[in-house]
């Protein structure tokens, strides 16, 4: 197994977007706000006819190809199947924190990746860079919904590590939760925070002010940081540079000091 995971170390630093499943939710989608506009539907599963057709596709490419590309090709079918697993447990998470299903469903999902990975995704074929990945396509909506979940819920996390089967994969699990929160973390930072306090920033750089140009910015910033909620905004504003800081607080200054057109 060592070998494999060497070999899937080394071809997931040039894994492609194509190499991943579709679905940053998996099959599963926002069960949040799963009719709700602006969030992500859940991915259609292959048909009948289609898995098929990968099945055939596979065997005429193992019986011509060298061991080499046989075992790139393994590093790359695990790739796949690794981030269908994390697109599903980001979509189970998305649901209702003291739902016992959904307890159980997000136990099950990180059973199997906790036994694969042994708690670090970066181990694992995919793991990472569909975590990231997925996050990243991820909107505000969505987002919110996963840290609303059993994420930011301490007693429904506890309640879901307590049915992972078998026990001794309750450490990994617990590990995998962290490294999915921090990742969270850092992309909602960034689609809430950290990207309009970088068009802010430039925008005040520029002479004159473009105020209407400015006003958007600052209207995407108080939404982004309204959905968030007040939980979550030291978090956020806690991963910014200081130059961002800075940019904040000049734009503020700049907005009480100076009507914008």
């Amino acid at each position: 197994m060592s070998g494999i995971q060497n070999l899937g170390q080394s071809g997931t630093q040039v894994l492609h977007r194509q190499d991943l499943e579709a679905g940053p939710l998996g099959h599963i989608g926002n069960l949040r706000f799963k009719a709700g506009p602006g969030t992500t539907p859940r991915a259609s599963a292959p048909s009948l006819l289609h898995r098929f057709g990968q099945f055939l596709s596979k065997l005429s490419f193992y019986v011509g190809a060298s061991p080499e590309q046989r075992a790139q090709r393994f590093v790359l079918d695990q790739a796949r199947d690794n981030s269908r697993r994390v697109g599903n447990l980001l979509g189970n998470l998305t649901g209702s924190p003291r739902d016992s299903k959904v307890q159980s469903r997000i136990a099950q999902g990180l059973a199997r990746l906790g036994d694969l990975s042994g708690g670090d995704l970066s181990k694992l074929p995919g793991g990472k860079e569909s975590l990231k990945t997925y996050l990243s396509e991820l909107g505000l909506m969505d987002l919110s919904a996963l840290r609303s979940g059993v994420l930011g819920d301490p007693k429904a996390r506890e309640a879901v590590i307590s049915r992972v089967e078998p026990p001794r994969l309750r450490t990994q699990a617990s590990a995998l939760l962290d490294q999915i929160s921090a990742q969270l973390n850092e992309e909602i930072a960034g689609q809430a925070a950290r990207e309009p306090l970088a068009q802010i920033r430039t925008l005040l750089d520029a002479r004159p002010v473009d105020g209407a140009a400015l006003q958007a910015q600052l209207l995407r910033l108080s939404e982004g940081l309204a959905m968030l909620g007040e939980g979550n905004l030291a978090t956020c504003l806690g991963t910014l540079s200081d130059a961002e800081v800075e940019a904040l607080q000049r734009h503020l200054h700049h907005r009480h000091e100076t009507p914008m057109s």
